[in-house]
């Protein structure tokens, strides 16, 4: 831990598990807090999250993409020890972030991998966590978009002129536009020296293609290749050991197209400033 759950032994039961799961350990407060506002910080689970000390609820939480705190202050003394317990859940859904299939369905998304993903920290606070909120609203257009590989599949010409032809479009609409989604699905050592559909070659064609048509969109403030790393889905006839969009591999080994990308972006004239 911080780890998938599914992930954590090799047995069909806990790969295939699907609804709550429930972590325990105990914990001590360090008296070197006394006196201090005291909180423990997760930095994510998937994808609900219930949180109980010494059988009394102290947090929920619905989303895997966003940290959140539960406040012991009061309910631990310095020097003290009690028992946490974490629940997660990782059914998804039509109403659920990340989207899925509802039960019964075919999942185009879902990843049942869940669970505490990111580390659990404790934290003392020495300042009266007076918050000051500048709140600002902003219309942001959204697009998920995956020209070249769910449409128009594998023509990359024809794929970056369609994309093109609707990026002419919203640049019409005078809103700023971030591309939220797009990518394509590569399994890691494949290679064709065609740069057919799957293999290395053709994600990293694929990203610089794409990047092609991005840059010198001035209204484009922002884009999102998927994904970050493969992760596991639900078995399927789609699937090759899970969602094999990921610039690295599971265990965060870089695909071709990871050293495209980092090329792109540090070409960016200021690049280095946002370091």
């Amino acid at each position: 831990m911080p780890a998938s759950f599914n992930d954590q032994n090799p047995d069909r039961a806990w790969r295939d598990h699907y609804g709550w799961v429930f972590y325990q350990r105990k914990v001590t407060l360090p008296r070197s807090c006394a006196g201090q506002r005291v909180v423990l910080r997760f930095g994510s689970v998937t994808h609900q999250a219930m949180v109980w000390l010494d059988g009394v609820l102290i947090a929920r939480h619905q989303g895997g993409f966003l940290p959140f705190e539960a406040d012991l202050t009061g309910r631990l003394a310095p020097g003290a020890t009690a028992l946490l317990t974490v629940a997660a859940d990782n059914r998804v859904s039509h109403s659920t972030l990340p989207v899925g299939n509802e039960p019964g369905e075919i999942a185009f998304f879902g990843s049942d991998n869940a669970g505490i993903q990111r580390p659990v920290t404790l934290v003392c606070c020495q300042n009266d966590y007076t918050k000051d909120i500048t709140t600002r609203t902003m219309d942001v257009v959204c697009l998920n978009r995956y020209y070249g590989w769910y449409n128009l599949s594998g023509d990359l010409d024809a794929a970056c002129a369609a994309f093109d032809e609707e990026l002419d479009f919203w640049e019409t609409m005078g809103r700023p536009v971030v591309i939220t989604e797009y990518g394509a699905d590569t399994v890691n050592g494949l290679h064709d020296p065609c740069g057919g559909m799957f293999s290395e070659e053709f994600q990293a064609e694929y990203y610089e293609r794409m990047g092609a048509v991005l840059d010198g969109r001035s209204f484009l403030i922002g884009e999102m290749p998927w994904n970050f790393a493969d992760f596991a889905t639900i078995q399927g006839p789609m699937r090759v050991g899970g969602n094999r969009k990921g610039l690295l591999t599971r265990d965060r080994r870089p695909k071709l197209a990871a050293h495209t990308l980092r090329r792109r972006w540090n070409a960016i004239p200021t690049f280095d400033d946002q370091k």
